[in-house]
């Protein structure tokens, strides 16, 4: 088993046009970045019900019946999800993730225009554009997953 660990890296236009990252941090042996999607076994979180409690009868099912919407979308509404916007891939061994240092810098193979996925939970709901709002990176929504 490899070990876990993360990096987190400042993303630029290179003279040439292209994205690249340049790492700012790198964390080897620590478990994954917070909030990140990919969870080791046993991170589930655990289940506080108990199916031996009594519920009146008059109160069994009330909170279903309360729902406003017949598929239940409403009740995910408070429910916390990050997105992830994923610039590209880069392909490496196992030495060059070793290797990796501070400052160095990463071609993404990738140039501006081109679209970047959205994801939550590692399933893509969308596609993009990067733009620049008062000098922060966002991103446009230009397609979503059917």
């Amino acid at each position: 088993k490899g070990t876990a660990g993360w990096a987190e890296a400042e993303v630029f236009v290179g003279e040439d046009g292209r994205y690249q990252a340049r790492i700012t941090e790198f964390v080897q042996g620590a478990p994954g970045h917070p909030g990140s999607a990919d969870e080791e076994p046993g991170d589930e979180e655990e289940d506080f019900t108990n199916p031996e409690l009594d519920v009146p009868p008059a109160l069994e099912g009330a909170a279903l019946d309360d729902v406003s919407k017949p598929d239940g979308s409403d009740l995910l509404g408070d429910v916390p999800l990050q997105i992830a916007v994923e610039l590209a891939r880069v392909p490496v061994t196992a030495q060059q993730v070793v290797g990796l240092r501070t400052g160095q810098v990463l071609e993404l193979s990738r140039g501006p225009g081109e679209p970047v996925e959205l994801s939550v939970n590692g399933k893509v709901v969308a596609r993009g554009e990067l733009v620049e709002l008062e000098g922060q990176l966002g991103v446009r929504i230009i397609t979503l997953a059917s």
